[in-house]
């Protein structure tokens, strides 16, 4: 399997777990379970996944791309991102148009 291919399994595994009536438990095993993993895992899940995660759905609240199923999640990353820019503008000197500041160093 190829790591393209290995993505999208896992990207539609995530979707099938998240669309179930048992997502609130699923995802609390999901995170359970990379937070016990190795700390460059942990980093490289917060710096790939959870602030481009969050970059996405603050666009999609920018340019109106959304409805009412994803509409708070939405609201809530754009403004977690502006602070987050806010943020690392501050102490990094550095704008969120680069996104350098969401490259976590990996060891």
């Amino acid at each position: 399997m190829t790591d393209s291919e290995l993505s999208n399994q896992v990207a539609k595994d995530l979707a099938s777990a998240m669309n179930s009536y048992s997502a609130g438990n699923n995802a609390k095993v999901i995170l359970y379970k990379l937070m016990n993993e190795h700390p460059t895992i942990q980093q490289a899940f917060v710096g790939n996944i959870v602030f481009n995660a969050i970059r996405m759905m603050a666009k999609k609240y920018e340019e109106h791309n959304f409805d009412g199923r994803n509409q708070m999640a939405c609201k809530i990353c754009y403004d977690l991102w502006k602070s987050l820019s806010d943020t690392a503008n501050k102490n990094y000197g550095r704008t969120h148009t680069t996104n350098d500041w969401m490259r976590l160093p990996l060891i």
